[in-house]
C-alpha cells in the first residue's frame, strides 16, 4: 500500500511530465509523419516513445513528445536529401 507522501510525489511527477514540452496526440503525429493513425500506433514504443493517459483499462490516449517525434523523423526519413 502506498503512503500519502508516495501518492503525492507520483502526482507531482506526473504533473511535471505533463508540463514538460509539447505532448502531441496520435492525429497530429500522423500528420507530421504523413501516414495514417493506424500506422503511427503500429510503431513500436522503443522506436517512438509515448505516454498513455486516461482512466481505466480500456480507454487510453497516447501522447507523444514533440522531441521524440522529431528524432524519429530525423532517424527514419531522408529530410532534405
Amino acid at each position: 500500500m502506498a503512503t500519502l507522501d508516495e501518492i503525492r510525489e507520483r502526482a507531482a511527477a506526473h504533473e511535471r511530465e505533463l508540463s514538460e514540452g509539447d505532448l502531441l496526440p496520435v492525429s497530429q503525429v500522423a500528420a507530421m509523419l504523413d501516414m495514417s493513425e493506424t500506422y503511427v500506433r503500429d510503431i513500436p514504443r522503443d522506436e517512438l516513445p509515448y505516454g498513455e493517459f486516461g482512466h481505466g483499462h480500456k480507454i487510453k490516449r497516447r501522447k507523444y513528445r514533440r522531441g521524440d517525434v522529431e528524432a524519429y523523423i530525423e532517424a527514419h526519413f531522408q529530410v532534405g536529401r
